[in-house]
């Protein structure tokens, strides 16, 4: 569902938003989306940008009050060095989602095949300005982590002076 390729030639700075293109984290990214409906029917996205941040938009395909797509660039650099690309899908439509850094010209295309409901993330989308490492945990967190009174086993991790065990399987 993932390929990446790298266009050659020159690329603006930032995004130019439109009524087929989004643009997130303040025009370093462009996003645009092509669909293929049940009969063959092809078209381009309808980009909306969410209201409350810049780092998350949606796509219409057929009406603008029957929303198709979600997608986010997330800023993952100080944990890993990248950039992340998450999107969720509301439609078994298929369709291609194109994230292109305008700042690099580094180019991400999410494809989603038909009839399939999908979802995905991408924490390694693009190279971030950052440097990674791992964060120090929050004051809160790391007062709960010194105050663990009973290991609970070799499988589990108690927190809060033994008020919550922390069990994973997988």
């Amino acid at each position: 569902h993932l390929s990446s390729a790298t266009a050659a030639g020159s690329f603006p700075k930032t995004c130019v938003p439109g009524k087929e293109t989004l643009c997130l984290r303040d025009g370093r990214f462009q996003v645009q989306v092509v669909w293929r409906d049940f009969k063959g029917a092809i078209g381009a996205g309808n980009a909306l940008q969410f209201r409350s941040t810049n780092e998350t938009g949606l796509f219409w395909f057929f009406s603008p009050s029957n929303l198709e797509l979600m997608i986010k660039v997330l800023d993952g650099g100080p944990l890993n060095g990248s950039l992340w690309t998450f999107y969720g899908a509301l439609t078994n439509v298929e369709y291609w989602a194109t994230v292109t850094d305008m700042h690099t010209g580094a180019r991400r295309i999410y494809y989603n095949p038909p009839g399939e409901l999908c979802g995905r993330g991408d924490t390694q989308a693009f190279v971030s300005k950052e440097v990674p490492g791992a964060p120090a945990p929050s004051p809160a967190a790391a007062s709960y982590l010194t105050q663990v009174t009973d290991p609970c086993g070799p499988d589990a991790l108690c927190l809060g002076g033994g008020r919550f065990k922390l069990e994973l399987d997988w």
